[in-house]
């Protein structure tokens, strides 16, 4: 288990994978994303995830292509010590349709706790 203090501080991005349908692990955002999450002691969050080898001089018109390989939210954070998750409740995002959800998190710290180890 792990106080709510645990959190806080700047966490750098070393991997994000999901579990596709049929099972196969995939790099979410490549094999070497880029990213960080921030937790402030006063309940503040703050997430920016993307891929690092991203395109640039794309138009304006490309500019969902560009949002596609980017996400970003921030908003307020409450640790649950007994399920050991983290739920982050979400004000503003670059995906809209996170805007006013909870992402809850089950929470896993490593080596000493300098590893933080989020899956939803």
């Amino acid at each position: 288990m792990a106080a709510p203090e645990a959190f806080v501080g700047t966490w750098q991005l070393v991997s994000q994978t999901m579990i596709s349908a049929d099972g196969e692990t995939v790099d979410a955002r490549g094999a070497d994303p880029v990213g960080v999450l921030m937790y402030q002691p006063d309940g503040w969050m703050s997430v920016q995830l993307m891929r690092r080898e991203r395109r640039s001089g794309l138009s304006l018109n490309s500019l969902s292509t560009a949002m596609s390989e980017y996400l970003g939210y921030f908003g307020t954070f409450v640790v649950d010590e007994n399920a050991q998750t983290v739920t982050h409740f979400v004000i503003g995002s670059s995906f809209p349709d996170y805007v006013n959800t909870q992402q809850l998190r089950h929470y896993q710290f490593e080596d000493d706790g300098a590893t933080l180890i989020l899956t939803a």
